[in-house]
């Protein structure tokens, strides 16, 4: 959940995150007031902004300041049982620092004022808007995070994770103007995105050092097939994190390439309203809006609810795309220490333009009869051509603090997803290069996931060493019913199309059920000495799937399936330089079923 706080001016900021503490010099809103209660801490002597950071992770709270501030000061360190406002007083006596409380659990560090006699010290004067506070997963002021989940799955610094790791926000998605995975990904390191091509819009599919990566939205596998493989709009995200690498320790199956996490936008502790309208090339009309906020003074309540309406045509001739979606998500917090938001979303592509393709001579190699495909050739046939897609999605976020150590977390979704394809493509160019021979394909797949994710985290300190350790146990379930088919249709002239020709309705052949389930424990320690940052975890999967299919004419069965189990391991180190350089070495592995040859 994001949580805004106000700053009084525009500087780069350094942003501690966790999740719960107590009012230190000016006094917060009634409706956030709470009463100090005590803390154990251990923080060693050394470099101040550590020790921030240190009691930042240790108290839960969230600091904003300035680095210039700190840079170069020393702290003496803490021991010992004290109220989170004493604690962090004495960690900045003799800095020339103070803390300023803004809300029962954000404070801001700032330069304490000057004793001048006869002066009077006012108070902070807040601008809201100013800036936001970074969480794990919530919105990024700006294109740079600092903080996030996906390489861990606990809230930790990204310098930190001993994996490469890259953050697209909210803000770089709208200055891309991306509206689908894809392109979201255009600018990102070791992605190779729209693998198909521009025009193919309505799957996300790309490769991430060669292979393709796992997808999943708020750290919960997002199932895929092809036809039936949700796409989730951009407008509906607040970042998206890419983990390169084999992280099947914390993710199970996947590829060696890494994971792809998407995050939803959340209920927002502050008012918030939006309404866009836009108009684009290839007549694009799309609406949007978006409102979140509390729904009570108290803050217990809040919610977000976003919509849009999408209608354009395609860059290919006799093509258009459409969709609409709603997506909602409601959070009860009835104490500092518990959350639960529930999430749901719906959202249906109707219409979803070209997934054709276009012989090489005449396009990207000179054709021998000395002609070039228009740019905008449509291989296929509007009267015959259908892509409709909609999915439905309900699921939920829980965490609570049971006390200063221990932290549990439980995250779930159920998706259903339903998808009608059918084409005519381009399958051949004859000996005449330019008489395009086409085939005719046709799928009906309908698609349910269940995915379960539980989490114990407990943050404690061992003299020096400061550990964040994690078990975790989840699961996942998917089914999916595809029945398909396929033929062949009329030639085309790609130099002089004309469209329109009788085509041979698809008829279904056959019908497959596939049942794939994954179940996986693992475990986690992030330790922390000085600048030194450790990391290590060990997961077990067990993974089983099976298919049936069968022929429709006759009614012939046929039934194959694996069943695998794996242990993976992951091992990393970092050095924090006061330069902010973070050298690191790790190695990790990844699981992934294979079936055949």
């Amino acid at each position: 959940m994001s949580r805004p706080v106000s700053s009084l001016q525009p500087l780069a900021l350094a942003v501690l995150m966790a999740c719960a503490a107590a009012p230190l010099s000016a006094a917060p809103a009634p409706s956030e007031q709470q009463t100090s209660t005590a803390r154990s801490f251990a923080i060693p002597a050394g470099d101040l902004s550590q020790a921030l950071n240190t009691l930042a992770e240790q108290a839960n709270l969230v600091l904003a300041f300035d680095p210039a501030l700190t840079r170069g000061k020393h702290s003496n360190g803490l021991q010992g049982r004290f109220d989170t406002d004493v604690a962090l007083a004495r960690l900045l006596a003799g800095s020339g620092l103070r803390g300023t409380a803004l809300s029962a659990n954000r404070y801001r560090i700032e330069a304490a004022p000057e004793n001048v006699a006869g002066a009077m010290e006012l108070g902070a004067t807040a601008i809201d808007g100013a800036y936001h506070t970074e969480s794990a997963s919530g919105p990024v002021s700006g294109y740079v995070a600092t903080r996030g989940r996906t390489g861990t799955k606990t809230d930790t610094a990204i310098i930190e994770t001993p994996q490469s790791i890259s953050v697209v926000t909210k803000d770089q998605m709208t200055a891309q103007g991306a509206q689908s995975l894809n392109q979201i990904l255009r600018y990102t390191a070791a992605v190779v995105p729209e693998t198909r091509g521009a025009t193919a819009s309505r799957l996300d599919q790309m490769t991430v050092r060669g292979f393709s990566p796992a997808s999943y939205l708020d750290g919960l596998r997002m199932p895929g097939s092809r036809d039936a493989s949700p796409q989730k709009d951009a407008f509906d995200l607040e970042r998206v994190e890419i983990l390169r690498g084999p992280s099947s320790v914390l993710y199970g199956q996947a590829s060696p390439s890494g994971v792809i996490n998407m995050v939803s936008k959340l209920p927002t502790e502050t008012p918030f309203h939006e309404i866009g309208l836009s108009y684009g090339t290839f007549d694009k009309k799309r609406t949007t809006f978006d409102f979140g906020g509390p729904v009570d003074d108290q803050g217990v309540y809040s919610y977000r609810l976003s919509g849009l309406f999408d209608d354009a045509d395609g860059q290919l001739e006799h093509t258009e795309t459409r969709r609409q979606s709603l997506a909602g998500a409601f959070t009860f917090r009835p104490s500092e220490d518990t959350s639960l938001t529930l999430l749901a979303n719906y959202q249906a592509d109707p219409k979803a333009g070209s997934y054709g393709a276009v012989p090489a001579y005449g396009s990207v190699l000179n054709s021998p009869i000395g002609r070039d495909i228009d740019v905008d050739f449509y291989d296929g046939e509007k009267s015959f051509e259908k892509s409709d897609r909609k999915y439905y999605a309900l699921g939920y976020l829980f965490e609570h603090h049971l006390n200063d150590i221990w932290t549990v977390r439980q995250n779930a979704r159920y998706m259903r997803s339903e998808g009608i394809y059918q084409s005519i493509y381009n399958s051949a160019l004859q000996a005449d290069y330019r008489t395009l021979t086409r085939s005719t394909i046709g799928t009906d797949v309908n698609l349910d996931s269940y995915t379960l994710d539980n989490q114990a985290q407990a943050k404690f300190a061992t003299g020096p060493l400061q550990h964040t350790v994690l078990f975790g146990a989840d699961y996942q379930n998917t089914s999916t019913d595809t029945k398909s088919g396929s033929g062949s249709g009329p030639t085309l002239d790609i130099f002089d199309p004309v469209y329109g020709a009788a085509i041979t309705p698809i008829t279904y052949t056959a019908d497959a059920t596939t049942r794939a389930e994954q179940k996986g424990l693992y475990l986690q320690e992030q330790m922390k000495w000085d600048k030194w940052v450790f990391l290590a975890g060990g997961r077990y999967d067990w993974a089983e799937s099976s298919t049936t299919s069968t022929r429709i004419a006759n009614g012939v069965k046929t039934k194959s399936g694996i069943d695998s189990e794996a242990f993976t391991g992951r091992l990393g180190l970092v050095y924090l330089f006061d330069n902010g350089l973070a050298p690191y070495v790790s190695y990790s592995e990844s699981f992934e079923p294979q079936s055949g040859t």
